[in-house]
Formats: C-alpha cells, sequence, structure tokens
C-alpha cells in the first residue's frame, strides 16, 4: 500500500514498472518517489541530468535488477526516444510527449 492524501492506495504494483524523471538528488521528490516505489515492489527507470544517477540507483538496488537509471534532458524528443527504447524492454510505458 502506498500513502496517497492521507489514505492508503492499494494497487498491484509489483510487475509495474515506473519512469521517474529528476531523480538525482539523494534529499529530492523525484528520488523519494523511486524509493517509496521500488520498495513497493515496482520495477523504476530513473533519469538525471547528471551521472550521480548511478548511485542513486545502487542506493536503490545494489544488484541493480530493479533499477534502471540514464542521464537524459527530456524536453526535445530524440532524447525522449533514446530513452523509450530501454524502457519498453523493461516493459515500461514508450510515450514520452
Amino acid at each position: 500500500m502506498i500513502p496517497f492524501a492521507g489514505n492508503f492506495v492499494t494497487l498491484p504494483l509489483n510487475k509495474q514498472t515506473a519512469v521517474i524523471t529528476g531523480a538525482g538528488s539523494a534529499e529530492g521528490i523525484g528520488f523519494a518517489v523511486a524509493r517509496r516505489l521500488h520498495a513497493a515492489g515496482v520495477r523504476v527507470v530513473i533519469t538525471s541530468t547528471t551521472d550521480r544517477i548511478h548511485a542513486r540507483a545502487r542506493e536503490l538496488d545494489a544488484g541493480g535488477e530493479g533499477v534502471l537509471s540514464f542521464i537524459a534532458t527530456l524536453p526535445s524528443k530524440p532524447t525522449s526516444r533514446d530513452l523509450s527504447i530501454p524502457c519498453s524492454r523493461a516493459q515500461a510505458v514508450s510515450t514520452f510527449w
């Protein structure tokens, strides 16, 4: 269960994949969301504009099986398409725009 606005949301989250952008800061909301979803059994794909995203991925899952990390700036369609290919292999939604 995930707390949501004071309530708990019960969803079958295992076997799901979530793409979280802006997850590079260990103290930021993006990484907090990634941490909660990963703890709930969701495979997460995290992005940041710097290589610190790989450190965040190791913090979530040292073995790397439940987390993919990418350095990316997503405002442009070409970058989003580049990210969508590995995400689709992880069974994620591959449309970002």
